[in-house]
């Protein structure tokens, strides 16, 4: 009965879909949660949702900061527990001016915690390590983490071992920062493995949280035109959504996407099916990739097909 149940849900699940609002900024799909940035303030609101699209909590961003006179949300990620783990830019008064992780649980009151010394451009959590951001600091690294307990690795993802590619101009730019093919990201692919996607080395790096060893996997892209490539993970499977070129052309506003599952190459996994540019791919749940229709304000699930 148990079996059958949750079988029910898994296909209810896998057909939903709902709006989203049209100030809507970002979306991601967390432990069984949409979480939503919508710009309706100075500094904006987080808000959470089912996934049938009910809102369950509502966070202004820098609620519970003291002198705050405003606010830029970097990212956010949610813990196992609920909690909401906010990067912030904030300004107080008097000109001073802080970067903040916020942790907002789902009960009692939030915490905060500065960082001086770390900008926290993406953020991730891993259930056994803590937090993670991505983002240059003192190290020499790019992945340093916040939270968690006092054993283990605090830095990974050496700055000198990153490969990175001039664009078009022949400009190079800085391995954390947006490109030709979209901006950085950070997942949690795996429990104690983070994936980084890192457009200007037209890369995905894999980083055991354990033992510390990092994995390239470059993706097979010429990052000549204008790109906005995303990624899910469930499982250590990784999905992107790349658009379908022709050698030697470039992307154009009309060129269609499709869902690539990470093998040796990438191979298609639903041939046939194609998405507007616009789309990105912003989690997975049992077998089903999250997407997140930007030109029709939607959020989607999509069931793969059976064995992929």
């Amino acid at each position: 009965m148990k079996l059958f149940f949750f079988t029910l849900l898994a296909a209810a699940l896998c057909h939903a879909q709902f709006d989203l609002p049209p100030n809507t900024s970002e979306v991601k799909y967390l432990h069984g949660r949409v979480v939503s940035l919508e710009t309706n303030s100075p500094g904006g609101w987080l808000i959470v949702r089912d996934a049938q699209g009910r809102i369950m909590r509502k966070i202004e961003a820098g609620a519970g900061l003291e002198d705050l006179r405003r606010v830029e949300v970097k990212d956010y990620t949610m813990e196992e527990d609920g909690t909401l783990v906010v990067s912030l830019g904030a300004a107080f008064s008097f000109g001073r001016t802080s970067r903040v992780a916020a942790f907002y649980p789902e009960k009692g009151r939030p915490t905060f915690l500065t960082l001086d010394d770390i900008v926290c451009l993406r953020i991730a959590a891993d259930p056994a390590t803590g937090v993670w951001c991505l983002g240059p600091a003192l190290e020499e690294t790019l992945l340093h983490r916040i939270s968690g307990p006092a054993a283990g690795a605090w830095s990974m993802l050496p700055r000198k071992k990153i490969r990175v590619l001039a664009n078009t101009g022949g400009e190079t730019r800085e391995p954390f920062d947006p490109g030709q093919l979209g901006t950085p990201s950070l997942t949690l692919s795996a429990p104690g493995q983070l994936m980084a996607f890192l457009p200007n080395s037209v890369a995905l790096y894999f980083c055991d949280l354990a033992s510390g060893r990092v994995e390239s996997r470059p993706l097979p892209f010429n990052p000549r035109g204008r790109s906005w490539l995303s990624f899910a993970a469930e499982n250590r499977r990784v999905l992107g959504l790349f658009p379908i070129l022709a050698a030697g052309t470039d992307e154009q506003f009309t060129t269609p996407y499709s869902l690539f599952l990470l093998n040796e190459p990438w191979k298609p996994v639903a041939e046939g099916q194609t998405w507007p540019r616009g789309v990105s791919l912003v989690g997975m749940d049992r077998g089903s990739i999250v997407l997140w229709n930007r030109p029709r304000q939607r959020l989607e699930f999509f069931p793969l097909p059976a064995g992929r």
